[in-house]
């Protein structure tokens, strides 16, 4: 009887974790070169946004990987399509890597295999919600341009929202004796990755900047 108990106990925690372990929605997530780039070791540092990867999250914001996913076709896959190649070629450089196309197997099989879709769809939709969100132009537009003095987080989530019509948007910075430094902007989406919604409060953690945040130029 103690084992059976036992046993019952172990699959309620099973299924209460798998429960949880859904896809809730998505992270757009897109780097600034001249802020991420203070903290990692850039091979590559355009003047423009580029992607990190479309992220599935939990309802809580908990990342949802899949270590043991396979990737042996997805750039032949890629590579057959060449409006995708070209567009994943334009938005989706690595700035770490010399070999982009690496960068996009480990993108598909840390987060895109947990995507309820096919590889290329995965990619095609990332690519199409990128080219919505042009966030140089977006912020520029609400006031805001790289410069080596700080702007309230506040311009950066109103000129975000005036695109998106959505409180939508999680912010990641680096920090040194200057302050708080724009390194990510992490955009959330439906679970189809179709259109940009409300982040929730329990994924708020995830934002590390402080009140006011620097847009960093080029260096």
């Amino acid at each position: 009887m103690k084992v059976a108990s036992i046993n019952i106990c172990i699959l309620l925690v099973y299924c209460i974790v798998y429960a949880t372990a859904q896809i809730d929605h998505c992270w757009l997530v897109q780097s600034w070169p001249y802020g991420y780039c203070l903290s990692y070791p850039c091979k590559y540092k355009p003047g423009v946004f580029v992607l990190h990867g479309l992220w599935p999250v939990t309802f809580r914001g908990r990342t949802l990987e899949n270590s043991t996913a396979r990737a042996d076709d997805i750039i032949d896959k890629i590579n057959n399509d060449s409006s995708l190649v070209a567009d994943m070629n334009r938005y989706w450089k690595s700035l770490l890597r010399r070999n982009t196309e690496l960068f996009w197997v480990h993108e598909w099989k840390k987060h895109g295999s947990a995507f309820p879709h096919e590889p290329l769809d995965y990619f095609r939709r990332t690519v199409k919600l990128m080219k919505r969100m042009n966030l140089l132009s977006t912020l520029k537009a609400g006031g805001v341009e790289p410069r080596t003095t700080s702007y309230p987080k506040s311009k950066y989530k109103d000129a975000i929202k005036a695109v998106t019509s959505s409180d939508n948007v999680i912010l990641k910075c680096a920090y040194n004796e200057t302050g708080y430094l724009l390194q990510e902007v992490m955009l959330c989406t439906d679970y189809e990755a179709e259109t940009f919604i409300e982040c929730n409060s329990y994924e708020m953690f995830e934002e590390n900047c402080g009140p006011d945040i620097i847009f960093p130029p080029r260096w």
